[in-house]
C-alpha cells in the first residue's frame, strides 16, 4: 500500500504490563487468526470475466498481452536475470508523509495484517481487489517461469494468493517494514518480500515478467515524480514485452497534486515520449467493480516494446511484428 520515501520517523515505547494484563492478552492470543494468509477464504467480487475483458480492450494493448502471455518456456527476465534479492541493507523504514502514511503505520502496529482487510480501512474491499489481482493476473498470462513484482504491496495478501494460483515467482515490495516481517511469518507462496523504496527499485534492468500495484501509485505527489517512477523505474525493471498494471488511481482517496488523470499517461511529459504500450480506463466500467465503488477510479495498463517469443516483436502500437 504505500512504496515511497518522504521522512523517517523514530518510535520508542516501552510498554509495563502488569500479571492480569498479561494474563488477558496470553487468552485473547488464542482468539487470533489464523496466521496465514487470511485472503484465502474470501470470495472475489462478481467481475467481468478475463474473456470479456479482452473484447472489451484495445487492439494494441491485447496483443501485448498476447505477446506477454505467449512467451516460450519459462520468461525471459528469469533468463537475463536469474535471482533477484531484496536489498542487504533492508532499505525500507517506518515513514511519515503527514496523516496519510501515519494511518498505514497505524493499522500494521494494529495486526491488520491478519485480516483480509489488510492496510485498507474497511474489509468490504477485499473481494474488489481479490477479483482485480486474479482477472488481471488472466489478462497477462502469469504463469510457472514467470517473475512478477507487487509494487507497493502492503500485507502481500494479493501476490500471495496469485503466486499460488497460478505458480509464478511472487516478490513484494513495502516501505512498511513490519508489513515484510509479517509476510515472511505468514505467506507461503512469495519468493521474497521486501522493506523497499518504490521510488528507487533495488532490482536490476529487465529482472521482471510483470509489475502488479494496487491503491499505491497515487500516494506519490504530483504527476511528475509519478511519470518518473513509471518511466525511470518500472519501464526500467520489465524485461522487454513485460506488462505493468496499476490499480485504484484517481479514486477518492487521492488529494490535490496526487490526482493524476487518465489522458496524462499518453501526454508527450509522461509514457507518450515512451516505446511503451499505455492504456488507461475507467475501472467500474472496464472491471465492472472497484473499491468502495469509486466511480472515478481508474486501471494503468503499460506494455514495455520489446522482444518477446523467438522471432517475434511488439512494438509500441501493440502490434507482434514477425
Amino acid at each position: 500500500m504505500v512504496a515511497f520515501r518522504m521522512s523517517v520517523i523514530s518510535l520508542a515505547a516501552v510498554v509495563h504490563l502488569t500479571t492480569s494484563t498479561t494474563d488477558f492478552l496470553n487468552k485473547l492470543h488464542t482468539l487470533e487468526p489464523s496466521r496465514d494468509n487470511p485472503l484465502e477464504s474470501v470470495a472475489g467480487a462478481p467481475g467481468h470475466s478475463a474473456s470479456q475483458l479482452r473484447k472489451d480492450m484495445p487492439e494494441a494493448i491485447g496483443n501485448a498481452f498476447i505477446s506477454l502471455a505467449s512467451t516460450k518456456d519459462s520468461a525471459l527476465a528469469t533468463h537475463s536475470v536469474p535471482v533477484v534479492k531484496c536489498p542487504s541493507d533492508g532499505n525500507g523504514k517506518t515513514v511519515t508523509n503527514g496523516s496519510r502514511s501515519d494511518k498505514y503505520v497505524s493499522r500494521a502496529d494494529a495486526g491488520q495484517c491478519n485480516h483480509a482487510t489488510g492496510m485498507w480501512w474497511s474489509d468490504t474491499v477485499a473481494p474488489a481487489f481479490k477479483y482485480k489481482y486474479e482477472v488481471v493476473s488472466q489478462l497477462m498470462g502469469l504463469r510457472s517461469g514467470y517473475r512478477v513484482l507487487d509494487w507497493g504491496a502492503g500485507c502481500g495478501h494479493n501476490l500471495d494468493v496469485v503466486a499460488r494460483e497460478h505458480g509464478f515467482e511472487g516478490i513484494a515490495i513495502d516501505l512498511i517494514a513490519s508489513n515484510a516481517v509479517w509476510a515472511d511469518q505468514n505467506l507461503h507462496n512469495l519468493k521474497a518480500f521486501c522493506a523497499a523504496d518504490g521510488v528507487k527499485l533495488p532490482f536490476p534492468a529487465n529482472s521482471f515478467d510483470a509489475v502488479l500495484s494496487n491503491a499505491a501509485l497515487y500516494h506519490v505527489p504530483t504527476k511528475k515524480a509519478q511519470c518518473g517512477i513509471m518511466r525511470k523505474q518500472i519501464l526500467h525493471i520489465l524485461r522487454p514485452g513485460g506488462c505493468a498494471w496499476f490499480g485504484w488511481l484517481g479514486s477518492h482517496d487521492a488529494h490535490g497534486d496526487e490526482l493524476v488523470s487518465p489522458e496524462a499517461w499518453s501526454s508527450s511529459d509522461c509514457l507518450g515520449g515512451t516505446d511503451a504500450v499505455v492504456y488507461a480506463v475507467n475501472e467500474i466500467e472496464f472491471f465492472g467493480v472497484s473499491e468502495y465503488n469509486d466511480e472515478n477510479s481508474y486501471s494503468l495498463f503499460v506494455c514495455k516494446s520489446g522482444h518477446t517469443s523467438p522471432g517475434a516483436f511488439v512494438n509500441a502500437s501493440g502490434s507482434v511484428e514477425a
